[in-house]
């Protein structure tokens, strides 16, 4: 077993620090950090294995059961001093494991039925809150806009809760969007939308687009969209928050291709 790191000063410390401040790392070296005994029962589920992991004595002598799973792919974790675990950490409050994955590469989808497009979204909580309604309702890829936030950012990975994990995604520029469509129509969720999202057929192949938090779709997106959909709202309400207002279009779609 590797010995206890007592210094903050340790090149692997140094190193989940660096994946997890510069966006520009983990895209270079396709890694990104992942923190708590969730994401360790997600690796065992799924087989992947950690490119490093470290862990508490705490930690360690309350999961040994997870680290006996986990270490048929990989040794054990390496141990840390439980003041320097805050060290690479993005929380408050560490749960005492970190570790280091790849970034998934899945394949993707030959004839996608139902996509989600990130249309310039800058909150982190909100692309990861999207991104776990989006696998929990069937999607079956992510496209990225431009001017999306990076999606191994720390606070969208925890958002997701390991729904990153389950889906391919792809980086696009408009001009190239078709050539992921397949044939999925383009549809996005809109102040301005006049048919409402419960009116539109959903049972057919669908690519919804959901745009920047203050500012909506971009021009891009509305040129792309076949169609603007609505969501009535009450009380003067004008608009919704992304992640409440996507998850409300993609449970239509799932509601409507689940009942006859």
């Amino acid at each position: 077993m590797d010995q206890t790191i007592t210094s903050a000063s340790n090149p692997k410390l140094k190193r989940v620090r660096r994946l997890l401040r510069d966006g520009r790392f983990r895209k270079r070296e396709k890694q990104f950090v992942v923190e708590g005994s969730r994401w360790i029962s997600e690796m065992v589920q799924q087989g992947i294995a950690p490119h490093l992991w470290l862990a508490t004595p705490t930690w360690a002598d309350q999961n040994r059961q997870l680290i006996k799973e986990l270490s048929r792919l990989v040794p054990p974790p390496i141990p840390v001093e439980e003041n320097l675990i805050r060290e690479t950490t993005a929380t408050e409050n560490p749960s005492g494991v970190v570790a280091v994955l790849p970034q998934p590469e899945l394949a993707w989808p030959d004839h996608p039925t139902l996509l989600l497009i990130l249309d310039g979204l800058r909150d982190p909580g909100n692309v990861g809150t999207l991104i776990r309604s989006a696998a929990a309702a069937g999607v079956e890829g992510l496209l990225i806009a431009p001017g999306t936030v990076d999606l191994f950012n720390p606070k969208v990975v925890r958002s997701s809760m390991g729904a990153i994990l389950r889906l391919p995604y792809r980086p696009f520029a408009w001009p190239d969007l078709r050539e992921f469509l397949g044939d999925c129509q383009p549809v996005a969720a809109d102040a301005a939308g006049t048919l409402l999202y419960t009116q539109y057929n959903w049972r057919q192949p669908n690519a919804l687009i959901i745009g920047n938090e203050a500012h909506g779709i971009t021009p891009n997106a509305r040129q792309a969209a076949e169609q603007l959909l609505a969501i009535p709202m009450v009380n003067d309400t004008e608009s919704l928050n992304a992640a409440v207002a996507g998850a409300i279009l993609l449970f239509e779609a799932v509601r409507q291709r689940t009942t006859r």
